[in-house]
């Protein structure tokens, strides 16, 4: 059977928001870039971060309510470290290590 339209409108929002964000860092480590080469030096790394799993993003962010938001954020940062390499900038990817 073919996926009811909620299903993909499920899908299709998420979508929207891990590229939203990942638009909102490739924004913010070209405006970097863009200042340090201003200033005659090369941009260093963005780093982003990678979520294990829920528990972590939770012990991170516990007034966020919804569970799947680390799975969002993966996302965003996967596309966003795409998207720069493709613009020839640099980034890193890192697990988070939310403070005890």
């Amino acid at each position: 059977y073919p996926p009811k339209r909620e299903a993909w409108d499920l899908v299709e929002g998420l979508w929207r928001r891990a590229d939203a964000k990942a638009a909102g860092l490739v924004e913010i480590a070209s405006s970097a870039a863009r200042v340090a080469r201003e200033r005659g030096v090369e941009p260093a790394p963005l780093m982003l971060a990678y979520w294990r799993d829920a528990a972590q993003w939770a012990k991170a962010h516990p007034e966020d309510e919804d569970a799947g938001m680390w799975r969002i954020e993966n996302a965003a940062a996967r596309l966003a470290a795409d998207r720069l390499h493709a613009m020839g900038l640099p980034v890193a990817i890192a697990y988070a290590e939310p403070e005890a």
